[in-house]
């Protein structure tokens, strides 16, 4: 069966709520410490040490699909085509596996599809730099050209985070850039009238 020329590995984490007794040891002794605000539900904030990691991984092919940035900001004003479907589609989780584990099953379900290396080697991530050393390391072991993509949403997070931090900085030096000088001026000031006096 022919199927689409990218082959796609995508591996995401996501915190899943558990009872106390369900948790690791160390999260567990976390949880007891905590009290509850509410006897029904949580509060915001209130779900740190009540989760566990599980992590996902996908694997399917797809048929390419080339747009530019444009066309992807903003579909509806450019004439953009159909999108193809990703083609047999496999997810599965895991609470109990580490994330070196899961990723390594999908490198084996990739390598199972594409044996022989022929298609495109994608991975789709949001970051986390466990899971793209683990992609790193699985793509170098298996001598696969792997091309890492990092969602767009997560990218979009960082660089606000680089923002705020560059305004703070940029702010901090504004005031202290206004401050110095005020203090200049106002000494100059006081000169001058000391000098007409």
């Amino acid at each position: 069966m022919k199927t689409g020329e990218i082959i796609v590995i995508s591996a995401d984490g996501k915190g899943v709520v558990l009872s106390t007794e369900n948790l690791r040891p160390q999260t567990q002794k976390r949880a007891l410490l905590n009290h509850k605000k509410l006897d029904k539900r949580l509060t915001k904030g209130e779900k740190r040490n009540s989760k566990r990691m599980a992590t996902v991984a996908s694997v399917y092919t797809i048929a390419s699909f080339i747009r530019t940035p444009e066309q992807i900001i903003d579909p509806e004003k450019f004439c953009v085509d159909k999108r193809p479907k990703p083609e047999n589609k496999r997810v599965w989780a895991s609470l109990v596996k580490k994330s070196e584990l899961v990723i390594s099953d999908a490198f084996d379900e990739a390598l199972d599809r594409d044996p022989n290396k022929q298609k495109h080697w994608v991975a789709l991530v949001d970051g986390n730099k466990t899971q793209l050393n683990l992609l790193k390391n699985f793509s170098h072991q298996h001598h696969i050209n792997l091309t890492i993509v990092l969602d767009i949403i997560h990218i979009i997070e960082y660089l606000w985070k680089i923002i705020e931090y560059l305004w703070k900085a940029a702010f901090v030096f504004y005031l202290e850039f206004r401050l110095s000088h005020a203090k200049r001026l106002s000494r100059a000031e006081l000169i001058r009238d000391v000098v007409k006096l």
